[in-house]
């Protein structure tokens, strides 16, 4: 069994209609999934840290962050920062003047550190980038800016949880990495519905024979 200290995301608050409550619930869910991983989140071990007097850093601090693995009896601490939020409205193929496929694409991006609560060491660090896109048409001479060719209320919050559940899954690949748990890629043939076989190696479905595709993360 390994334990896992999950500090708050730092840095770049998130605003409309991206929230970072879906990612905290997302993340959470996918590594308590895991039956060999103990995870205690920052509200969990408050009172530790309140009754040792210590708070957790805004940056990156390994001092700070490893006497708090170490008072929290975890193997490992993640620390996670938010760097950054877009939404480009408009994204997508133009021929100057004459044509211009709308698409409107939302992004984030965010930094993972693994640190190890034995050695006191960075044990692993990535930058996590999701994003998301949705076409909204096309335009033909005259190009105008169209309003009616961005999102309404509801496609804004769709396209955001999606891109902030697909960045919910790229952290927790990256944490699962840095503590050294293998994510071994699992391959699959289905026909409509029913699936037939789940791989850990490619090749042909026993069933039907057709080629065993590569289950996408």
């Amino acid at each position: 069994p390994t334990r896992l200290c999950l500090l708050d995301v730092r840095g770049k608050s998130a605003s409309y209609p991206f929230e970072i409550r879906h990612f905290i619930m997302d993340l959470q869910a996918y590594l308590r999934s895991a039956d060999y991983l103990t995870v205690k989140t920052e509200t969990e071990v408050q009172e530790i840290l309140r009754r040792n007097r210590i708070s957790v850093p805004d940056y990156y601090d390994p001092p700070s962050l490893t006497r708090i693995c170490r008072l929290t009896d975890c193997d490992y601490l993640a620390f996670l920062r938010m760097i950054a939020f877009d939404m480009d409205l408009h994204d997508g193929l133009t021929i100057p003047v004459l044509f211009h496929k709308n698409k409107v694409t939302y992004r984030a991006e965010l930094d993972v550190a693994v640190l190890n609560g034995k050695t006191g060491s960075l044990q692993y660090s990535k930058k996590v980038v999701a994003e998301k896109s949705v076409g909204r048409g096309y335009q033909f001479f005259p190009i105008t800016e169209d309003p009616a060719l961005h999102l309404n209320f509801r496609e804004k919050e769709t396209l955001a949880r999606t891109t902030m559940q697909n960045l919910a899954r790229r952290t927790f690949e990256a944490v699962m990495t840095g503590m050294q748990k293998n994510l071994v890629d699992k391959y699959i043939c289905y026909w409509g519905d029913e699936v037939h076989i789940v791989s850990d190696k490619p090749g042909l479905c026993p069933v039907c024979g057709s080629r065993l595709v590569k289950i996408k993360r």
